[in-house]
C-alpha cells in the first residue's frame, strides 16, 4: 500500500506560497495547480481498488502512516490563514481579491475535504482536528449537521445539504448555508436536552463554536484591523463556496 498519492494535493502549497509572496498574476498559480496538475498527477498514480486486509486494518503503524496527509494539513492551513491575515493589511484592489480567492480555494477546496474525512473518524482527537479546520473557515456547524443530519436525511427534502433536481448553485448555496446552520442548532439542542447540557455550557457545541469564532475574529481585528477581518470573513465565504460548487449540479440533484 502506497501513501504517496495522498500527498499529491500538497503540490498546491508551493503555488499558494508563491502567489501570496509575489501577488498579482501569481495568485492564478493555485487554481492552475489545483485543477490541472493535481488531477493529472492523480491520473498518473496507480489506484488500488481493493479493500485493505483485516491485518492492515488493525495495523496501528499503517493507520498512522495513512493519516499523516490529514494531520499535516492542520498546521499548514492555520499558518497560511495567519499569514494571509498579515498580508491583508498590505494588499489593495485586485491583489487583495486575488489573496482571498487563492487562500480560500486552498482552505476550502482542499481543507474542507480533509476536515470532512476527519469528522467521520471515531477518535475524538481526529474529530477535534476536523473542527479546527472548519473553525478556520467559519463553518464549524458542518461538524454537527453533516454527521448527524445530512447522513440521516441525505437526498431527501429534509436535507439542506442536498441540492434539488435542476437547482442551480446560486439557489442551492444560500439555502444550504442557512438550512445547515438551523439544522445543526436543532440537532445540538436535542442532544443537549437528552444529556442535560445547558445552552451556555461549552459542552454545547454550537455555543463553543460561537465563543471560539468570536475570539478568532476579535484576535484578527486586534492584529490586522478591518482589512484582516474582511480577508478572514470573505476568504471563509469563498472556501465554503468552493466546497459547495463541487457538490451540486444544475442538472442533477447532488449532495455533499
Amino acid at each position: 500500500m502506497n501513501v504517496l498519492p495522498f500527498f499529491i494535493v500538497y503540490g498546491t502549497l508551493p503555488a499558494l506560497l508563491a502567489g501570496m509572496y509575489f501577488g498579482g498574476w501569481a495568485n492564478l498559480l493555485v487554481p492552475a495547480v489545483a485543477f490541472l496538475l493535481v488531477p493529472f498527477g492523480d491520473l498518473m498514480t496507480e489506484h488500488n481498488l481493493g479493500n485493505p486486509s483485516e491485518a492492515d486494518e488493525k495495523n496501528k503503524r499503517l493507520q498512522l502512516l495513512f493519516s499523516l496527509p490529514l494531520y499535516a494539513w492542520i498546521p499548514l492551513q492555520v499558518g497560511v490563514v495567519a499569514w494571509g491575515v498579515h498580508l491583508a493589511t498590505m494588499r489593495t484592489g485586485w491583489d487583495f481579491v486575488g489573496l482571498i480567492a487563492s487562500v480560500g480555494l486552498f482552505t476550502g477546496g482542499i481543507g474542507i475535504t480533509i476536515a470532512h474525512e476527519l469528522i467521520h473518524r471515531k477518535s475524538s482527537f481526529e474529530r477535534g482536528l476536523g473542527e479546527v479546520l472548519m473553525l478556520s473557515v467559519t463553518y464549524p456547524h458542518f461538524c454537527v449537521e453533516h454527521v448527524f443530519g445530512h447522513h440521516k436525511h441525505v437526498a431527501t427534502p429534509h436535507d439542506p445539504a442536498s441540492s434539488r433536481l435542476g437547482e442551480s448553485l446560486y439557489r442551492f448555496y444560500p439555502r444550504t448555508i442557512v438550512g445547515s446552520l438551523l439544522s445543526a442548532i436543532r440537532i445540538e439542542n436535542a442532544r443537549a436536552k437528552r444529556e442535560g447540557i445547558r445552552w451556555w455550557s461549552l459542552r454545547h457545541r454550537m455555543t463553543r463554536y460561537a465563543v471560539v469564532l468570536a475570539a478568532a475574529y476579535g484576535a484578527v481585528a486586534g492584529v490586522a484591523g478591518l482589512p484582516g477581518v474582511v480577508f478572514f470573513a470573505f476568504r471563509a465565504w469563498w472556501s465554503s463556496r468552493c466546497s459547495k460548487s463541487s457538490t451540486t449540479s444544475s442538472t442533477t440533484g447532488c449532495s455533499e
